[in-house]
């Protein structure tokens, strides 16, 4: 409400505020959401002009239960006039789309994995020779992930020692070949 974008709203709009309630009610949005106001201000100008709005899928950092997350709103925006007919504040309502997006990633990242599952299956199916067979899909994992190089390593049964029997690189980084000490890998390194 007003110049200052005053915010005032209801127990319905708690959970988006997250940890800045109560502190945010009665105080301007710029003080309460400033890393997020160059996203804001332009809606509230638009708004101010007498003009609705919409903002689908705007994504937000909020601290809800102590933690903080990304979440997603979409969020309606109506002019609302004093008395003498001038706009005097922004009625938003406010759709909290997180869940919707999270799935929505869940799913690109889902057929982005299968599609990958299906290029790897496709490449090594005509490939007979074990080595020929370890080399391609470390070609194929490098490229899907965008790395330099990817190594096919077996590990000796006493879990000791790793030989590495298979590698993609492209030259930017030095090859990984011979025997190595599993000690000597980060532990993200020694998942198996």
């Amino acid at each position: 409400w007003g110049p200052d974008y005053v915010q005032l709203y209801n127990e319905h709009c708690l959970p988006q505020m997250g940890d800045k309630h109560p502190a945010a009610l009665g105080r301007p949005v710029r003080e309460t959401w400033p890393d997020d106001y160059h996203v804001l201000e332009p809606v509230y100008r638009q708004v101010y002009s007498g003009e609705s709005a919409v903002v689908r899928d705007a994504k937000y950092t909020v601290t809800r239960n102590g933690a903080a997350e990304d979440a997603w709103f979409t969020t309606y925006w109506t002019p609302l006039r004093t008395e003498e007919g001038e706009v005097g504040g922004a009625l938003a309502t406010i759709v909290d789309t997180t869940d919707r997006m999270r799935a929505e990633e869940a799913l690109r990242q889902s057929c982005e994995h299968n599609a990958f599952l299906l290029a790897l299956s496709d490449e090594l199916q005509p490939i007979a020779d074990p080595l020929a067979v370890k080399k391609t899909a470390a070609e194929v994992v490098a490229r899907y992930l965008g790395v330099a190089s990817v190594g096919y390593f077996e590990i000796e049964p006493d879990g000791e020692m790793a030989c590495a029997a298979g590698e993609y690189n492209d030259g930017r980084v030095p090859a990984r070949s011979g025997w190595y000490r599993m000690s000597g890998f980060r532990s993200e390194e020694r998942r198996v």
